[in-house]
């Protein structure tokens, strides 16, 4: 895998840190952990990625419903891409529509 996923100890929720180039092959691996931690809350850090591809962002997100699910770290585009695609709600919570908040 190009990215290096890794859990971060001594949270509550599980946080995942992304690293490195997020492609085809990352997401699948991603993908697959993910769906073993099922019931478990998730953050997902993308913040030390260095690329990510829009198609690994589909394979990611194609079918996945994880209501428990945090995403930080990404680029404004890559934001907009996964609201898109419905893993992020249309509208965060205290934004109006057309109003984007900014990406932690």
């Amino acid at each position: 895998m190009n990215a290096e996923v890794s859990a971060q100890p001594g949270l509550q929720a599980r946080s995942l840190r992304v690293e490195g180039t997020f492609d085809r092959r990352a997401a699948l691996e991603l993908r697959e952990l993910l769906e073993g931690l099922s019931d478990a809350e998730v953050e997902l850090d993308f913040s030390r990625v260095r690329e990510m591809q829009d198609l690994a962002v589909h394979i990611l997100t194609r079918g996945l419903v994880r209501p428990s699910l945090r995403l930080r770290g990404l680029a404004r585009r890559h934001e907009r891409l996964f609201r898109y695609l419905g893993l992020l709600p249309p509208h965060p919570e205290g934004a109006a529509p057309g109003e984007e908040p900014p990406v932690a």
